[in-house]
């Protein structure tokens, strides 16, 4: 009987955390995986999001999930790596392509880098591996194209086609100084740009209107360089105030470059002229706000203005014009770790996918912020999705990659909840990939 009791207490205790969530959240499905896994899902507005497949990544990814569709075919290869494997999946069936072995492991997320090339083959993308002391490129297939040792143990690159000749590859290291330019199809050191030190981020685009792309580095200390892509000199060097630890976001709005820079555990935004990083707007965020993900700027309600998407700490996610209004927040249970945009319902519009450190997936309609859906896998995702149509059949799938699978009585508690309302034949089928 004592046991009943408490038993009881605990089911009355988590019921309680529970009643706060929406009833369209408690009827989606809630599926426990038991290992790190990769996984599609599709949106359906009258049965919710569904499984397509699932992949076992055997440890936590160490990149973001990407999606190529080939040129050639109507195949699409779903790309993520983990700690010593780049693994090519097609992403019709989930199964296995190719997988690459690195040789040292991966320090940093994002971790590869991927490079389109104008080619009409199979092989028309270049992947660019970095992991200590390392930097390693292949081709779709797994084959090695170089390989060369970099005196960085824990650093970042990114493979942009500068001056329309060859791509290049840019190491930026988050402990020391410099910045480092390669040729992506040998390896060779082109260039060292002396400037600024310890970089959390990078992003690419011609600034200075001149048809050549530029670099704009973030020094973890606040600082924002902005190197030419020409000439490798500094167009301008500015004190953001912010702690850069977030990538920021190059845009164009009427022809004219923006920086979007947001700090970690802070409410305003600020965007910046691209062509001298002078501060033209701050956007303010309900200060209650304490941005959780890196920013996503996208047109999400269609009004050919952009908008700003972010999630936070006080379990919400934001979007806010970037021209100060605000437009909506919409409520998480956990703490939103990365957001993206994608027409997931089929209306031609933008919607909003967010994944927390819980393990939930949401997806709002980008308009109004609205719940479309949510899916529960039982881990924490940290590591960015992507959406993309994998099978073909013209519509969006979403791909997701699971931190881990670490068994919990509360989370037992919360998938038995969380069905509430699903046919017995989807509970059955639930339960049991929980137990798998």
């Amino acid at each position: 009987m004592l046991v009943l009791f408490i038993m009881s207490l605990v089911g009355l205790f988590v019921w309680s955390l529970y009643s706060q969530i929406p009833v369209r959240q408690l009827r989606s499905f809630h599926t426990k995986f038991s290992s790190e896994s990769l996984i599609s899902l599709k949106l359906d507005l009258d049965s919710g999001m569904h499984i397509i497949w699932f992949f076992d990544l055997k440890t936590s990814p160490k990149s973001p999930v990407f999606i190529y569709k080939s040129p050639n075919r109507r195949q699409s290869y779903v790309i993520v790596a983990n700690s010593t494997m780049v693994l090519i999946i097609d992403g019709s069936a989930g199964t296995l392509i190719s997988k690459i072995t690195t040789p040292n492991s991966i320090v940093m997320y994002p971790g590869i880098s991927i490079y389109e090339m104008n080619s009409a083959s199979r092989d028309a993308i270049l992947l660019y591996v970095a992991t200590a002391y390392r930097i390693s490129c292949y081709n779709v297939s797994g084959a090695q194209i170089w390989s060369t040792d970099i005196s960085l143990w824990s650093f970042r690159i990114g493979v942009v086609n500068i001056d329309s000749v060859c791509p290049k590859v840019i190491v930026y290291p988050y402990f020391g100084g410099n910045i480092y330019v390669l040729d992506g199809l040998n390896g060779s050191l082109m260039e060292i740009i002396r400037v600024g030190r310890d970089f959390g981020y990078a992003v690419f685009g011609d600034i200075n209107d001149d048809g050549v792309v530029d670099i704009i580095a973030g020094e973890r200390d606040k600082y924002l360089d902005a190197i030419d892509g020409k000439t490798f000199g500094v167009l301008w060097k500015i004190n953001t105030y912010y702690s850069l630890m977030f990538p920021h976001v190059l845009y164009y709005e009427k022809n004219s470059p923006r920086v979007l820079v947001a700090s970690y555990l802070w409410y305003e935004i600020k965007i910046l002229n691209g062509t001298d990083g002078v501060v033209v707007k701050t956007l303010s965020l309900p200060k209650s706000a304490r941005i959780s993900t890196p920013p996503v700027v996208a047109d999400i309600n269609a009004d050919g203005v952009f908008d700003v998407v972010v999630g936070s700490r006080d379990y919400k996610v934001y979007a806010i014009s970037t021209d100060g209004t605000f437009l909506w927040s919409s409520d998480t249970y956990g703490i939103p770790t990365n957001i993206i945009t994608g027409d997931m319902n089929n209306d031609c519009y933008l919607d909003v996918i967010a994944v927390d450190d819980y393990g939930y997936i949401y997806i709002f309609d980008g308009k109004n912020g609205s719940l479309l859906g949510t899916y529960y896998v039982g881990s924490s995702l940290s590591v960015c999705p992507a959406v993309g149509d994998i099978d073909g059949d013209g519509l969006n799938e979403l791909v997701v990659s699971t931190d881990m699978g670490i068994y919990m009585p509360l989370i037992y508690l919360r998938v038995v909840i969380g069905l509430i309302g699903v046919p017995f034949k989807a509970q059955l089928w639930a339960m049991g990939m929980f137990y798998s």
